[in-house]
């Protein structure tokens, strides 16, 4: 499992724009119409998983403020129990009416028209030259290696 996270967390990033606070999650992958799916499943997972946890904390608070209604009998206390209550029925409220609870889908993931990699023209110019460059020093050896049989020897 281990494996697959660190996979995983090579081919996503994520990313904060400190200025406006917008989350940018991208997904390379061979297939880029899987790597868009990923991404938008991803983030709706998140959205959910989050949606969940309020509910559940919320849901939560709301059973330990009703247990303590149940035993306040001070009017002022029970009236401020009674105003947080409502505001944990807000929070569940809030939860169950948005889907996009954590993260607002600005623009979805959807499969690039162009490739990222690889850059088959720079692969290509890069093989090229080094090509070249690989022939030229072959060329130098050999030179360099026959010039040095074919010089005499001194004959003693």
């Amino acid at each position: 499992m281990w494996e697959a996270i660190k996979l995983f967390n090579g081919i996503r990033s994520v990313s904060v724009a400190e200025k406006t606070g917008i989350v940018t999650l991208s997904i390379e992958w061979t297939d880029p119409a899987i790597a868009s799916e990923w991404a938008n499943k991803l983030v709706d997972y998140i959205n959910s998983e989050s949606r969940v946890r309020e509910i559940t904390s919320a849901q939560s608070n709301l059973s330990y403020l009703q247990s303590q209604v149940d035993s306040t009998t001070s009017i002022e206390m029970r009236r401020l129990l009674f105003n947080l209550i409502e505001g944990e029925t807000r929070r569940i409220m809030l939860a169950n009416s948005r889907d996009e609870f954590s993260f607002r889908i600005i623009d979805p993931a959807v499969v690039p028209q162009d490739r990222a990699r690889p850059k088959r023209a720079i692969i290509s110019i890069v093989g090229l030259f080094g090509g070249i460059a690989l022939g030229v020093f072959i060329v130098l050896f050999m030179n360099a290696v026959r010039d040095e049989d074919v010089r005499p020897r001194p004959v003693a």
